[in-house]
This record gives C-alpha cells, structure tokens and sequence, in this order.
C-alpha cells in the first residue's frame, strides 16, 4: 500500500484513536493501529481495546490500496515530530512501513491487518440526531463522580436513560452522585450502562467542533458518529443502583451561596485537612458559613457570607469531593440543601432542579 497525505489531517486522525487503544500488552496487535487506504482516496485509521471501537476517516492520494497495522504510539510521534507538511506512507508485502516527510525517514516493522479484530457494523439508520454541547454537557455535568474501580462494574460507567420526554445522566461511586435531566424523546424508558472508558472517548470526540452528532445504543453497543470519525463501545452488564432512594427528599435547610467564593474558601482551608480524610467542617448560622480544617501541623477557619436563616447546622464534607461538585454548577450561587449534620446534602444549581449532586458527610 502507498497513499500521500496532509499531516495535519494523518496525525489528527492518529490523536482522534490514541485513547482507545490497548496498553496493557496482553495483546501486541491491541498496540498497534490499523492503517487502510482505498481506491477512492480515502485513508482509515483504526483502533480498538475489543471493548471500544473507533475509526477515523480521511483523504488522501492513494497510489496502490491496502492496509497494515503500525505501533500506534510510535507512529502518533513520528507523525507528530515531522516538519514537513505532506507524508508519505508506504507498506510492503513484509509489513515493513516506510514513513517520509520533507528530509525525514522513518522504517517501523507493522504487523499483519489479518490479525486485527474484525470492527462492529454500525448502522447509521439506528441513531438519533442530537446536539453535540447537549450531550457533553451531560458528560461534564456528570464524569467527577463516576466510580474509578473496575471491579465495581455496575457503577464504572454512566447511566443513561431516555424516554417519557426526559434524557437523564447519573453517576456515582458510592460516597456521592451525580444526575442531570433534559428534555428527551417520549415513548417508552430505556436504559443503558456506557463504561467510564468510554464515555470519556466519547467526550473527546464531541469537542472536537461538531455542532451535530449520531448517537444511539442498543442491548449490546452504543455508536456515535461526528464527521468523518466513528466510535463504537461496548455496553456494561449489570443493575445500576436505585439513585432516586439516594436522593434526599426532605433537606429542608436551604443554604444560598456564591459558588467562586465557596470554591476558593473551601479550597484554602483544605490546606490543612487531614491528609487521609480530606474533611472540612461547615458551620451554618444566620447569613454566614464556617469553613474549617484541622491536622497534626495545625489549623484552618474562613468566614464567607451567605444566604442562610435556619438553625445552627455542623457537618463535614470530604473537600475534594464538594470541590468537585462546586467546579461542576453552573451559574454563580449555587444552593446547598441540607436535613442535619449526618444527613447527605443536595447541592444544585440557584434557579434549577435538572441538574444535582448529593455528597454523603463524614465524622471529623
């Protein structure tokens, strides 16, 4: 095979899939990316981890159709370090790939594309338009408090359900939780579990200047299509726990603050949080908040002004956790609900209830 090809297209193709290969080497071929070149002058960049799939299109000058597998790292650099504006790609029989571009050369030993997993077909008459900010906001809104243990597998990923006019996003990892709700499709509620893995995929290829996208899902897979680039992932299998049971529904004690303020204040006194823990107690009175932390080294208290008239309330966060679903609120106060010092809280936004984060307390 032989094509010629802008490298700034070929290397943003070869970023577009560096995520989705495989990097634990147990097999060599997952490493490696799969490069393909048609008649009608058309370059395929492939990659896979058997899970999740993705392909990127591109042109190019195509002199003799074909295809081989290159070390997708290696040949990301090669095409990233070349000075010169058009590539040359050539593979012989042997898989041997030879790479040039303006006065530089490059021989990299490939692999045969027989031994590449075969991709899964996806169907661009099962997906939906949709709006690509809708769906990364949803991703944003949400991808702090989905579990990072894959052995947890019915909450390493994210829920997302649609129907009944709604499309609804949830995350979480056991100590918090995450929702956000849109208008949707009527018809019946279906759910699926898309992998952590995966949605971040998912989320690079949406902010990549996209106004509309493909996406759909079934049993098995979910697809999405932007352009000339495809993705398809693998779905997970098992029962998302009953969010709604963790969702207070009697925190009557509204707190109003202004979020960048909270932020930094929160932010500040963490400094001397224990270092295991990570607590930081909230004092509530009429109109004012005490943030405080303590450790071996020392202490910390800051005073912010807020909207606030209840009872006296005490209770304690893990900072990086409120931190997280500060950062994510939109607006500039958010509302914070609370029932007592040992009670999850709400947090959500001033003036919405689409979108919520619950944070469980802790002991300090």
């Amino acid at each position: 095979m032989k094509f010629d090809i802008k490298r700034e297209s070929f290397l943003r193709a070869l970023q577009r899939v560096q995520g989705t290969v495989e990097k634990s080497g147990t097999q060599p071929i997952l490493a490696n990316v799969l490069i393909g070149a048609g008649k009608e002058g058309e370059v395929t960049v492939s990659a896979t981890d058997l899970e999740l799939f993705t392909r990127d299109i591109c042109e190019g000058a195509v002199s003799k159709p074909g295809s081989v597998t290159v070390n997708a790292r290696k040949l990301f650099e090669i095409v990233k370090g070349l000075s010169a504006e058009e590539v040359s790609f050539e593979a012989g029989k042997d898989h041997k790939v030879e790479i040039k571009g303006g006065r530089s050369r490059f021989k990299v030993l490939g692999l045969s594309e027989k031994d590449f997993p075969s991709p899964p077909e996806i169907d661009p008459t099962g997906l939906v338009r949709m709006d690509s900010d809708f769906l990364r906001d949803m991703i944003d809104k949400t991808s702090f408090a989905v579990s990072k243990d894959e052995t947890r597998y019915n909450i390493h990923g994210f829920f997302l359900q649609r129907g009944g006019g709604v499309t609804r996003m949830v995350t979480t990892d056991g100590h918090r939780l995450a929702v956000i709700e849109r208008p949707g499709p009527a018809g019946e509620m279906k759910s699926v579990l898309i992998p952590r893995k995966g949605a971040i995929e998912i989320r690079k290829l949406l902010g990549e200047g996209e106004s509309e996208v493909l996406f759909g899902a079934t049993d098995k897979r979910a697809a999405l299509m932007a352009g000339n680039a495809a993705m398809s992932v693998r779905l997970l299998e098992g029962e998302f726990p009953d969010f709604e049971r963790v969702i207070p529904k009697d925190n009557g004690l509204t707190v109003l603050a202004p979020k960048g303020a909270f932020i930094e204040c929160v932010r500040r006194v963490s400094i001397l949080s224990d270092s295991k823990a990570h607590g930081v107690k909230l004092a509530f009175r009429a109109g004012s908040l005490t943030a405080s932390a303590f450790q071996e080294l020392g202490e910390a208290s800051e005073d912010l002004d807020i909207e606030y008239d209840g009872p006296e309330t005490e209770t304690a966060y893990n900072s990086g956790y409120l931190l997280d679903a500060l950062e994510a609120m939109p607006g500039e106060k958010v509302r914070l609900l609370l029932k007592d010092g040992l009670s999850p809280a709400l947090l959500r936004p001033e003036d919405s209830d689409h979108y919520t984060s619950v944070i469980m307390p802790m002991r300090l």
